[in-house]
């Protein structure tokens, strides 16, 4: 019930904020002109350019309500959102003035907001082999450089994707019909090493299927513990982490 009032809260935050937001940008002129020599600029009315912010905060909102993720994270995750926004924003307003903005500003700015989501300890750290079901933990350089591809690749392909009405929208409903949770168990307070002390921010496989259940469309296929090899200064230990698997319904 509560991601129902997430959507719910979220979705009403931007529908209130794109008309103010509209106006704003007519005003200033922060918008997508009409031009006949580009295939990618066949729409008939300027088109604003500031439903970014809305979604931002309607975003921002939502997560600073529900997610209760320890402050580093929570500041790393809203933090490389603002800092990907606001170069697309100065992005924009070059081409609103018939300029391209530099693509290594942009390309140093998004593999920041990446690095700082890593660094806060949201990381791929590993997958699950098709062929045999063992979960193959990544090392520390494998594991920084796929989270960094991720986040930067899927930045880029949703903004290339964002010209046409529903587009980059509907590639991100898709590519979110699976779901995958990865995180520390509260089991590994008592008998793993590493993550966070609070246990306000951990779980066990059994609470994130419980609540996923609860979502209607969501399918749960897996819900386990893993083990994850850690190097400690006393030797390898194992950290304990909770994998569940989720997949939307048609």
């Amino acid at each position: 019930m509560s991601y129902v009032i997430a959507f719910a809260i979220s979705f009403a935050i931007v529908v209130l904020l794109i008309p103010p937001l509209r106006k704003f940008a007519l005003r200033i002129g922060f918008v997508d002109k009409p031009r006949a020599d580009s295939a990618r600029k066949i729409h008939r009315e300027p088109i604003p350019l500031t439903a970014g912010i809305a979604i931002f905060v309607g975003f921002a909102a939502v997560y600073l309500l529900f997610i209760r993720d320890v402050w580093y994270q929570t500041a790393a995750v809203l933090g490389g959102g603002l800092l990907v926004l606001a170069i697309g924003m100065v992005d924009d307003w070059f081409k609103t003035a018939g300029k391209e903005f530099p693509a290594l500003p942009k390309f140093l700015v998004q593999i920041g907001a990446a690095v700082l989501v890593y660094a806060s300890g949201i990381q791929f750290v590993g997958f699950e082999n098709p062929f045999n079901g063992v979960y193959v933990v990544l090392p520390e350089w494998l594991s920084f450089l796929f989270t960094i591809l991720w986040i930067f690749g899927v930045t880029t392909v949703i903004n290339f994707s964002d010209g046409m009405d529903g587009l980059a929208g509907g590639l991100s409903a898709i590519s979110g019909g699976t779901l995958l949770v990865v995180a520390h168990d509260a089991r590994n307070l008592t008998e793993g090493v590493g993550g966070p002390k609070d246990v306000s921010v951990l779980y066990t496989p059994e609470e994130v299927a419980g609540d996923l259940a609860d979502v209607g469309g969501l399918t749960v296929l897996k819900a386990e513990r893993v083990r994850r090899p850690v190097a400690t200064p006393d030797g390898e230990r194992d950290a304990i982490d909770t994998l569940v698997l989720a997949r939307r319904v048609g």
